[in-house]
């Protein structure tokens, strides 16, 4: 059974989301409320990307956590780009082809 099976529509994306952000949070601890939206959006855009794009042996969170992981910043140059950066680039280069 994969990790994302139950998932049909992007209600359940946000279903998903919403419980994985309230499950870490830790207790009693409430941060700012930009941050946590900011999150929220990160892990729709993630998860969507895996369900709609990716092939069913990689729709899991082992692959959600690869590529959180693969999101690399450098503060010092704002041209730099990581992997996610280009996966996302592509997608929407091909979205605009269609």
């Amino acid at each position: 059974m994969y990790a994302f099976a139950y998932i049909r529509s992007e209600k359940n994306i946000l279903k998903l989301v919403t419980a994985l952000v309230e499950n870490t949070r830790g207790e009693g601890k409430g941060g700012d409320p930009f941050w946590e939206k900011a999150e929220k959006l990160l892990y729709q855009a993630l998860i969507g990307y895996i369900y709609y794009e990716s092939d069913e042996d990689d729709q899991n969170m082992n692959t959600l956590v690869e590529m959180i992981n693969k999101m690399e910043v450098r503060e010092d140059d704002d041209t730099f780009k990581n992997e996610i950066d280009f996966l996302f680039e592509e997608l929407d280069v091909n979205f605009h082809k269609k």
